[in-house]
């Protein structure tokens, strides 16, 4: 983008234009007013630090509120300071999938949780609720080796999301 300017009438244009129609652009072109044209001085536009940071969608002269988070933020770098300040990562950090394939997993848990529940209420009925039937059927469903297996895999996963974070 290319500031053009007058120096007869000071009038003035943006173009798009690539760097090798620069010069011929000048030649092939006047202003109005008979005038020669020249490029004028091209100011970028100072942002808080990211491109867009000072229009938020939704925000307002004192920022915007994010219901989430609880709190007042004006720019994306102060939201991304705050997620990091709380252990927290965006939404559009994390891979294409992610949530939805969380959603699928923790409806699968439920699920097996579901069927435990009433495998467990099950055996309880049909042998009596005493403290014995009710310690054997926990036993038989939730054998040690399998408790420590799934212990030892959230420990790996949570150490894995430490170190991508």
């Amino acid at each position: 983008m290319y500031k053009i300017v007058c120096a007869t009438c000071s009038y003035e244009d943006e173009e798009l234009l690539k760097l090798s129609e620069r010069e011929s652009f000048l030649a092939e072109n006047e202003c109005s007013c008979g005038g020669a044209l020249s490029f004028g001085l091209t100011v970028i536009s100072k942002t808080a630090g990211r491109w867009g940071d000072t229009g938020l969608a939704g925000s307002t002269i004192n920022g915007v509120y994010d219901h989430q988070l609880g709190c007042w933020y004006s720019t994306s770098m102060e939201r991304d300071k705050i997620l990091k300040e709380r252990g927290l990562i965006s939404e559009s950090d994390l891979p294409s999938g992610f949530v939805d394939d969380k959603i699928r997993e923790q409806a699968n848990e439920d699920r097996k949780f579901d069927n435990m529940s009433k495998t467990y209420r099950a055996k309880l009925e049909k042998d009596g609720a005493t403290y014995g039937v009710a310690s054997k059927a926990i036993a038989e469903m939730l054998p040690a080796h399998q408790m420590l297996k799934e212990a030892e895999d959230m420990t790996q996963i949570t150490q894995r999301l430490r170190l991508t974070h």
